[in-house]
């Protein structure tokens, strides 16, 4: 199945990330999470998620997270009935454009923030 299809059935599903490291991490409600939407996939194992709101990590500010499966064989199936997506870790996307990127630019162009859970909401 190709991206533009993956991504059109995904078309207004919100997902969050239950985020595990950095222990400290808050959202502005005191939560422990992030929520937005996935608006691309890369690969069976990466996604480009948009948070929904701005995140600052170390002096670093964005809403771009590029999201990998933490197990190598694992991949991120968005179409299964399980709220449950899988474990990510997840970096910062430090740059404006995401669209045509290879895999590699994109982590070689992100800052490695947190591990966390991806369920849809």
């Amino acid at each position: 199945m190709d991206n533009f299809k993956i991504i059109s059935q995904m078309e207004k599903r919100k997902y969050k990330i239950v985020v595990s490291d950095p222990w400290s991490f808050q959202n502005k409600n005191g939560e422990n999470t992030i929520k937005g939407e996935i608006i691309d996939v890369i690969s069976p194992n990466t996604v480009v998620f948009q948070s929904d709101e701005l995140l600052e990590f170390d002096g670093r500010m964005g809403c771009i997270l590029i999201l990998r499966s933490r197990y190598k064989d694992c991949i991120l199936d968005l179409n299964k009935r399980d709220k449950y997506i899988g474990a990510v870790g997840g970096g910062l996307y430090l740059l404006n454009e995401y669209k045509g990127k290879s895999e590699s630019f994109l982590e070689e162009n992100s800052y490695y923030i947190l591990i966390g859970t991806l369920y849809e909401i």
